[in-house]
């Protein structure tokens, strides 16, 4: 195979030839995998070999090959791919296997096929999806459980929506620009900047702003003092997010005190921004500090950047100082540990797209205790992209959207950490056309109780889950009660030893792992909710409550509805 047991994340790969392109398990601890842009031809088996590899695959392009995508026998995945090419594949698209299994969630969106006679092949049952014609797309396609309502008995579905088209239109690639040709570049140590750890490099990139629109960044620890506002065309280029780091160190003025959050970085309103390859880290004790504020248009691209927060052990190897050899590093005992944990959760978020920002978003990483969440995102219908994004260890939340529409969520991963036992993976509000592809959240395994809820909903309509993983590698469970719980902001809803609603409201949850989900309607006037559409496997728990009564629900692994009236003395428990 070209790669075996891929990572991550992978763009603009193209393979010929070879057995397989890529033969992957999963990878660790269990994620999805993003494969962006590639290009496969001549493969003598498959183009792909999957075995529980998650992958969300977003513009490939197969070529002459027998089989595009096959999953391992006897092994459950989650697939997901969106505006893709299947071209002179001879024997079929795709080949599935273990469809009585819930972990098997499969979902395909506008898939173009030209000489693929046959699209999808059952491995247990021979059970096809059959091409029609010589060219034809795949509009949607789902393989897995379904319910159409909760009263349904969950059953194993194959839905495909094929319709015949003329020709195939080529991928478009134009969300993922490429960067100026090095020679436009300007390189900020050109320009006077040190990055030592030490001196004040503010001046230095604020006049590089003014003047210059490519700016480079080579390694190094480059103090910012000031925030740092781009100008419209602005491109940032960063050698790599592990050696590139603007930093602010604690305590400054600028950052902390009272006031509005105050970003290191901001790109105006509208603008046409590219940043890459930088590490933005805010230190510890900076109570305003937001690291990057996203206010740039849908053309804007940010990606291949890290954020994080002081943690002073990482600045030294073998006692010597990557910024500075004359520091020395702080010693760890318990008074500067205590300091450092003090400082958890003082500061604002990671990133912050917000007043209309939008764009393309990609190979993002935040693990920053410091930070409320890794991912805020506000106020804007501009279109926006996510591919590929880890949130981790916050100790609030580790994303929130809020009075956000029209975008796309792929390959989004959330690893909950031990110091954010009470941390709420993802909050939705007023939010409406979202859509997450293959979502993964994740607590590890010094976890010692489990979390009500995953996700966490107001008000929100038109959003749609296409595989929903949510686990634990622990001595107990992700969540007490389901991967979803909707809330309507005018009534109060409260855990407690399962589920307690003090107002009369409808409340839906749902079991860890899903193949399609949406949220529909206006659920402030009860109109709509929580829905469950193709793919939908609820093996949990379902309540419609009315009063202000209480009701202890144990989870268990076999589908039970309660339907309770206004007295406890009248309730039917169906098994």
């Amino acid at each position: 195979a070209g790669i075996v047991d891929a990572g991550n994340h992978l763009e603009n790969v193209s393979v010929f030839g070879g057995e397989y392109g890529i033969d992957t398990d999963k990878s660790a601890p269990g994620w999805p995998i993003m494969l962006l842009n590639s290009y496969f031809e001549g493969q003598r088996k498959s183009a792909i070999l999957t075995n529980e590899g998650g992958l969300t695959i977003v513009r490939m392009k197969v070529k002459n090959v027998p089989v595009a995508v096959e999953i391992k026998e006897n092994a459950p995945d989650r697939l997901f791919m969106e505006d893709c090419i299947f071209e002179n594949v001879k024997r079929t698209g795709l080949i599935l296997t273990d469809a009585g299994n819930a972990a098997t969630q499969i979902n395909l969106r506008g898939i173009q096929c030209k000489n693929v006679p046959v699209f999808s092949l059952e491995r247990s049952t021979n059970e096809q999806v059959s091409g029609k014609g010589k060219a034809y797309q795949i509009t949607r396609f789902t393989y897995g459980f379904n319910a159409n309502s909760l009263e349904d008995i969950p059953q194993i579905v194959r839905e495909a929506e094929i319709v015949p088209i003329e020709s195939i239109i080529p991928l478009d690639v134009g969300d993922t620009p490429m960067l100026p040709t090095m020679n436009h570049w300007v390189n900020i140590r050109d320009l006077g900047a040190k990055g030592d750890g030490f001196s004040d490099d503010t001046e230095i990139f604020r006049e590089a702003i003014k003047k210059y629109t490519n700016i480079y960044i080579p390694q190094g620890w480059y103090v910012v003092k000031d925030p740092l506002v781009l100008e419209p065309n602005t491109n940032i280029i960063g050698l790599h997010p592990g050696t590139t780091i603007l930093l602010t160190l604690g305590g400054n003025p600028a950052f902390s005190g009272f006031g509005a959050p105050q970003a290191q970085l901001t790109t105006p309103k509208g603008g046409t921004n590219i940043v890459c390859g930088i590490f933005l880290n805010a230190d510890a004790y900076n109570y305003r500090a937001v690291n990057c504020k996203w206010m740039a248009g849908e053309g804007s691209y940010l990606y291949d950047v890290k954020f994080s927060g002081h943690d002073k052990n990482r600045f030294f190897y073998n006692g010597q100082s990557a910024a500075n050899p004359l520091e020395k590093p702080m010693p760890v005992t318990p008074e500067t540990h205590d300091l450092i944990t003090r400082a958890w959760d003082n500061q604002h978020w990671s990133l912050w797209i917000t007043n209309g920002g939008g764009g393309t978003f990609r190979d993002l990483w935040t693990a920053n205790e410091y930070s409320s969440a890794g991912l805020y995102v506000s106020h804007t219908e501009t279109p926006g992209r996510i591919y590929g994004m880890s949130l981790e260890h916050h100790l609030r939340n580790e994303a929130i959207f809020r009075n956000v529409a029209n975008w796309k969520i792929y390959d989004f991963q959330f690893e909950v950490e031990a110091e954010g036992v009470d941390t709420q993976p993802l909050d939705l509000i007023d939010c409406r056309n979202l859509t997450f592809a293959n979502f993964y959240s994740y607590r590890v395994s010094r976890m010692l109780k489990s979390y009500p809820s995953a996700i966490r909903t107001w008000n929100c309509k038109d959003i749609e889950f296409l595989n929903l993983h949510n686990y634990a590698h622990a001595r107990v469970k992700f969540t007490s009660n389901a991967s979803l719980y909707d809330v309507n902001s005018r009534h109060k809803l409260s855990i407690f030893q399962g589920l307690a609603v003090e107002q009369p409201v409808k409340l839906r949850l749902l079991r860890r792992s899903v193949a399609v989900l949406v949220l529909y309607g206006d659920t402030i006037n009860g109109k709509g909710g929580a829905i469950f559409k193709s793919g939908f496997h609820p093996v949990g728990v379902h309540v419609v409550a009315a009063g202000k009564h209480f009701l202890r629900v144990i989870m268990v692994e076999i589908l039970i509805s309660f339907h309770l009236n206004d007295s406890f003395n009248n309730f039917l428990v169906d098994f």
